[in-house]
């Protein structure tokens, strides 16, 4: 285990802008813009993009205002159907993979060390109004019936 963590440290260092031998990218190369934090995805492909994305991904956490929007989406199990999608898909599992090498990977990891985000959470865990707004989907009759007929819905 520590190996593997060793071989992808030095494989997001060396991917790095300090290794790299060019600094901006080719003009082939686009360069898609972040999503932000405020911003809701429309579908549920477009959230998997989002939470497989691990340049972004961590959107979900970084802002309390955040989490419910993500307990929501992980409430429905037609995002387990999405991820189970693309697993099967050698595209998306490569694309994945390679993302690990981005540099934005680290840097949104490393996002979460600022002391705000801790500030705000540590806000956001002493008000009630959280914890309502984090369990309300989980107590939803509607997501609880789309649980129940899972077995039989067509995309399953």
């Amino acid at each position: 285990m520590q190996h593997q963590a060793l071989i992808l440290a030095t494989a997001v260092l060396l991917a790095s802008p300090v290794f790299a031998a060019e600094t901006e990218p080719a003009p082939t190369q686009s360069v898609r813009p972040s999503p932000g934090w405020q911003t809701a995805p429309g579908n549920v492909g477009e959230w998997a993009d989002r939470c497989t994305d691990p340049t972004v991904n961590g959107w979900g956490f970084k802002d309390p205002k955040n989490f419910p929007k993500l307990v929501k989406l992980f409430s429905d199990p037609a995002i387990y159907l999405e991820f189970a999608k693309r697993m099967l898909d050698p595209v998306s599992c490569s694309r994945i993979v390679g993302q690990m090498l981005d540099p934005a990977t680290a840097k949104n990891y490393l996002e979460w060390t600022d002391p705000a985000i801790f500030t705000k959470w540590s806000q956001a865990l002493a008000d009630s109004d959280f914890y309502t707004a984090t369990l309300k989907p989980l107590s939803d009759p509607a997501t609880l019936m789309r649980w129940a007929t899972l077995p039989i819905d067509q995309r399953t």
